[in-house]
C-alpha cells in the first residue's frame, strides 16, 4: 500500500493499551533504556499509576516493585513499537517495509526495536496475535445475548465492528493474499485460523439453539447454517474492503443477514 492511498483512508483507531505509549515519549526516553533491560519508566507507564521510576528507586525499594517497574517500561515500549509498525506496514506495505521504517516511525533507534523483536516477521506475527485477541474478546462479549438468533447476529455484528475498526489492516491482509477464508491460515497463521474456527463454532451453537426453538429449519445441520451465514457475511466484507469503504460495514451486512433469513426469493 503506498503512502498516498493510506492517507486517504480513515484513521485507524489505536489499541487501548498502545494509546498510553506515544512514539514521542519513546524518542525522548530511548537513551535511558539499555539493551534487553529497560531501567526507566516511560511517561506513558507513569500515567498508569507508576509514580516512581527505576532510576529513583532506592535500595529500600522492594525487589518486586523494581521488577514491576521494569516490566511496565518493557510493555509500554513493546506496545508503542507495534503501533508504529502497524503504521509503517500500512504506509509502505508489509513486504516493502523495513525494520528501520518501524524504528523511524516509533522515534527510537533500530537497536531498540531489535531489543523487543528479532525480525519483521515476529513484529507482524505479534500484530496478528494482538488482533486475534481483540477479535476473540469481542466475540465472547457478544455471546452473552439471551435470544439464540439474536446471539448469532450479535456475534456477526461484533466481528464486523472489529473488521471495520481495523479496516486498513484487513485490507493489507487481503493484498497479501487473504481473499477467502481458506487463506486465513496461510497469510495470518494457524492461531488466527483457530480464531475464525471459534467464530464459526459460536455461530453454530447459537443457530443450533434457534433450530431447537423452531426458529430455523432443522433439515440442515447447524454447522452448515453457520457456514452459510459466514459465507454471506464474508462476501459483503470482501466487497467492502475492495471499495473505498465510504459506507458503514454494519449497514452493508444487513443484506447478508436478510439473505440468510429470507433467501434469494422475491417473496
Amino acid at each position: 500500500m503506498n503512502g498516498g492511498s493510506a492517507q486517504k483512508k480513515k484513521a485507524l483507531p489505536r489499541r487501548a493499551s498502545a494509546r498510553k505509549a506515544a512514539p514521542a515519549a519513546l524518542a525522548s526516553q530511548a537513551a535511558a533504556v539499555p539493551q534487553r533491560q529497560a531501567t526507566a519508566v516511560p511517561q506513558a507507564a507513569a500515567s498508569q499509576g507508576v509514580t516512581r521510576t527505576a532510576a529513583s528507586a532506592t535500595s529500600t525499594t522492594p525487589a518486586r516493585v523494581r521488577k514491576r517497574v521494569r516490566e511496565l517500561a518493557s510493555e509500554t515500549y513493546r506496545e508503542a513499537i507495534l503501533e508504529a509498525a502497524e503504521r509503517a506496514f500500512l504506509r509502505a506495505g508489509y513486504h516493502q517495509a523495513k525494520m528501520s521504517d518501524v524504528a523511524r516511525e516509533a522515534g527510537v533507534s533500530i537497536g531498540t526495536v531489535y531489543n523487543y523483536f528479532d525480525s519483521k516477521e515476529q513484529v507482524f506475527s505479534s500484530l496478528v496475535e494482538a488482533g486475534r485477541n481483540e477479535f476473540l474478546s469481542a466475540l465472547e462479549s457478544a455471546d452473552a445475548s439471551d435470544s439464540s438468533l439474536e446471539r448469532a447476529f450479535a456475534i456477526v455484528r461484533a466481528a464486523l465492528q472489529h473488521i471495520e475498526a481495523r479496516g486498513e489492516l484487513f485490507t493489507m491482509y487481503m493484498r497479501m493474499g487473504m481473499v477467502s477464508e481458506g487463506d486465513i491460515g496461510r497469510v495470518l497463521g494457524e492461531h488466527h485460523e483457530d480464531g475464525y474456527v471459534h467464530y464459526l463454532s459460536l455461530l453454530a451453537s447459537a443457530l443450533s439453539e434457534a433450530q431447537t426453538e423452531g426458529v430455523l429449519r432443522r433439515d440442515l445441520s447447524a454447522e452448515i447454517l453457520a457456514g452459510s451465514l459466514a459465507a454471506n457475511v464474508n462476501a459483503v466484507v470482501f466487497r467492502w474492503m475492495r471499495s473505498e469503504r465510504g459506507t458503514e460495514l454494519l449497514d452493508e451486512a444487513k443484506t447478508a443477514l436478510d439473505l440468510f433469513l429470507r433467501g434469494a426469493n422475491q417473496s
